[in-house]
């Protein structure tokens, strides 16, 4: 239970809803209110919340807004477009990126492989095995631990699955 019965029937007297208090939150210009307002629209677990999440995601000035936004996410990953989570991979904060790859991994979706690809020359190596980690998952290639591709560093890996996106696409 996210309120008590009490809190419940205030919200009644004033015809408020926790949606519409978790809304409002979204609009603070205090970062920890917006966040808070994140984390309970996640206990709602309500469909309709999507865009309101990739609002904050794609626009909250707070890196930890947006991380926890991409978060609540996973929950909607169905309903949640594909060139948002495009848009996201290109956040100035790495978490972001990271839970965005995660979410991508889950959509299964391979019109990201490109964008996946090019993660792998972020500058920083969380993102980047991230991406290596969502691209094996998704073509389910595995590599042995005394395979040459295990010692690449990430810009020839890079490399190779440019080659092998080329060569399944047809334009190589």
């Amino acid at each position: 239970r996210v309120i008590s019965s009490k809190q419940d029937e205030v919200l009644k007297k004033y015809g408020l809803s926790i949606k519409d208090i978790a809304m409002m939150a979204l609009d603070n210009y205090n970062w920890n209110v917006r966040q808070n307002g994140v984390y309970l629209i996640r206990s709602l677990k309500d469909p309709t919340t999507v865009q309101p999440l990739l609002n904050v995601l794609l626009n909250d000035k707070n890196k930890y807004v947006r991380t926890s936004a991409c978060y609540a996410l996973t929950d909607y990953i169905i309903q949640c477009p594909l060139e948002a989570l495009l848009e996201a991979l290109q956040d100035s904060y790495y978490a972001v990126r990271i839970q965005s790859t995660y979410l991508l991994g889950r959509k299964k979706d391979y019109r990201a492989f490109e964008s996946l690809i090019t993660l792998l020359l972020d500058k920083n190596k969380s993102v980047q095995a991230s991406a290596e980690r969502v691209l094996k998952t998704l073509t389910g290639k595995k590599f042995e631990k005394r395979s040459s591709y295990t010692r690449y560093k990430y810009d020839r890996k890079y490399r190779y699955w440019t080659r092998w996106w080329k060569r399944k696409i047809g334009r190589a």
